[in-house]
């Protein structure tokens, strides 16, 4: 079996004495420490170069740029998560320092326990971050993929997320993002009778899927008339309570004429 490789960690550190010595004790821990670097800009050149799992970064940096506009730029352009090593955790310090998205804060001085859970948090924090963009990235690729219309709301109605047919078949496309679902489509029936509910307003209600109606016809914002069959699923959060709605539409042939 192939070993796991340890953990790289980039040093940011303007002085020397403390970066070495923090070496030290991130190897002491079993983390590998590819480079060492004072300034931001050296610090950009070496999270390209060495493209670490983790960057220790100290605010305070010699030169024009600080540790936290050097560690807002890694990020942004790398995604490398990053950590930062403070004496200053004054209000402004660490509100700047939040653009940058930080994984933990160390203030100076630290301990060796308190560095090394610190490091693993992160670490764990980002691998379960990754793994959520990757199946969010997977999940929108499905969806717009499929030919079924799927439009997606919070539990005030506000539209979330639709995908390309939903987009054609409503007439809003991305602009529908954050406006109510009654606004990119209604609901049109040729016979409405007395169990002619909204599927809507039931699914929420009655917290379960529902089939629409035989029939039923959607209306949209560019006011085109689409017959389509589906349903409506209602979203649960963790204690059972709706949080938005699901709604998937398929286009059926209109037979009206």
């Amino acid at each position: 079996a192939v070993e796991p490789q340890p953990n790289r960690i980039l040093i940011v550190e303007d002085e020397r004495i403390v970066a070495h010595n923090l070496r030290r004790r991130l190897e002491s821990l079993g983390f590998s420490v590819p480079a060492l670097a004072t300034t931001a800009e050296q610090a950009i050149v070496e999270a390209e170069r060495t493209n670490p799992d983790l960057v220790l970064m100290d605010i305070r940096l010699q030169g024009d740029r600080d540790g936290i506009e050097a560690a807002t730029e890694i990020h942004r352009r790398l995604g490398i998560p990053v950590v930062y090593l403070t004496a200053y955790t004054d209000a402004d310090t660490v509100r700047r320092a939040r653009v940058s998205e930080p994984l933990g804060f160390l203030s100076k001085p630290f301990g060796l326990r308190e560095l090394q859970s610190t490091i693993e948090v992160a670490l764990f924090k980002h691998s379960v971050d990754r793994r959520v963009r990757r199946a969010e990235c997977w999940h929108d690729a499905a969806l717009r993929a499929i030919h079924q219309a799927v439009i997606v709301t919070d539990e005030q109605g506000a539209i979330i997320y639709l995908n390309p047919a939903a987009a054609s078949l409503t007439g809003l496309e991305e602009r529908a993002l954050g406006k109510p679902l009654s606004e990119a489509l209604t609901f049109v029936r040729s016979a409405p009778s007395e169990d002619a509910d909204d599927p809507l307003a039931t699914a929420l209600r009655e917290q379960r899927q529902v089939d629409l109606h035989p029939g039923s016809v959607i209306r949209g914002a560019d006011g085109r008339h689409t017959p389509v069959d589906g349903c409506a699923i209602p979203l649960l959060d963790e204690r059972g309570q709706a949080a938005g709605l699901v709604l998937v539409l398929r286009v059926l042939p209109d037979h009206s004429s």
